[in-house]
C-alpha cells in the first residue's frame, strides 16, 4: 500500500547523547500522504540519496504544486503544458489515478479551504523517464522487487502498467539496475525492522528507471511483519515484574492492616 511508505520514517524520538537517528537508504519519489483530507507527510530523498522529510510548514497545497510541477519540468505559465504527467494521485476507494499538469491543478484548486482534499490517499511525482526509453512516465517500466524470510530470498520483475515487460524497449543496464533495486530492498527490510521493532516475513516494492537510470521507489506493493518475539518477551517480562511488585504490595499492605 502507498501508505506503508510511512515506515519509512523513524518516528521514535531521538535518545539524548546518542547518535542521530540513520534515515533509510533509498531513493523514494517525493509522496505527500495525506490523514483525515490533509497532507501530514511529505516523504522525498535527500542529497545523500536517503530518505527525508520535509518540515511541517511545507505541507500546504500550493507548495506541492510548486514542487511537483518543478519536478515534471513544466511550466506553472505555459498551456503548452497541459497534458504532461505531472502526478499520482492514490485515493481512498484504492484506486489510483495519473494527472497531468491540468487535471492536477484542477485538484489542488478543488479543495474547498485551501488545505484539504478529501477522499486523497497520497499525491505522488512522476518518474522523468526521457524520450529515448520510448516511454511515457506513466508507462514505465516497474522493477516489481520481492523480499521473502524464507531463505533471505530476493527476486526482481520487470512489468509496466501490470504487464510482461518483454514487448517494452530494452533499458540499458538492466542487470546493475536488478541490483541495485535489491540491494535498496535489504536497507529497507531492514531500516523498517530497526525502527519498527518488527520482523519482515515478506515485503514487495515498486521502483521506476528515470532518464538517468536511477531507480526509486514508487510504492510498497506488500508487507508482511510481526512484532519481534524479544520484544513482545520484553513486554511479558514487564508485566509480570509489575504483578509480582502488586502482589508484594498489596501483601505488605495487608501485614501493616493486621498490626
Amino acid at each position: 500500500m502507498i501508505t506503508d511508505l510511512n515506515r519509512l520514517w523513524d518516528d521514535r524520538p531521538p535518545i539524548e547523547g546518542s547518535a542521530p537517528t540513520e534515515r533509510c537508504g533509498t531513493k523514494v519519489l517525493d509522496t505527500v500522504l495525506f490523514k483525515d483530507s490533509k497532507p501530514t507527510r511529505w516523504l522525498f530523498t535527500n542529497k545523500h540519496s536517503r530518505v527525508a522529510k520535509k518540515k511541517a510548514n511545507n505541507l500546504k497545497l500550493d507548495r506541492i504544486r510548486d514542487r511537483f510541477l518543478r519536478l515534471a519540468n513544466v511550466s506553472d505559465k505555459s498551456t503548452g503544458d497541459d497534458f504532461v504527467p505531472v502526478a499520482l494521485v492514490y485515493t481512498s476507494d484504492g484506486a489510483s489515478t495519473s494527472l497531468t499538469k491540468r487535471a492536477f491543478e484542477e485538484l489542488l484548486s478543488s479543495s474547498h479551504d485551501g488545505k484539504s482534499l478529501p477522499g486523497v490517499v497520497a499525491i505522488q511525482a512522476v518518474v522523468q523517464v526521457g524520450k529515448s526509453s520510448g516511454c511515457e512516465p506513466m508507462d514505465a517500466p516497474v522493477y516489481r522487487t520481492s523480499f521473502r524470510r524464507d531463505g533471505n530470498n530476493i527476486k526482481t520483475k520487470r512489468l509496466t502498467n501490470g504487464r510482461s515487460f518483454n514487448d517494452v524497449v530494452q533499458l540499458p543496464g538492466t542487470g546493475r539496475a536488478e541490483r541495485a533495486v535489491q540491494n535498496d530492498v535489504r536497507s529497507i527490510v531492514q531500516f523498517i525492522e530497526e525502527s519498527g521493532n518488527m520482523s519482515i516475513r515478506e515485503l514487495q516494492a515498486d521502483f521506476i528507471m528515470d532518464d538517468k537510470h536511477y531507480m526509486w521507489l514508487s510504492r510498497i506493493y506488500k508487507l508482511d511483519a510481526s512484532k519481534n518475539d524479544k520484544e513482545n518477551d520484553m513486554e511479558k517480562l514487564k508485566k509480570q515484574v509489575n504483578d509480582k511488585l502488586k502482589i508484594k504490595k498489596k501483601q505488605h499492605s495487608k501485614r501493616r492492616h493486621n498490626k
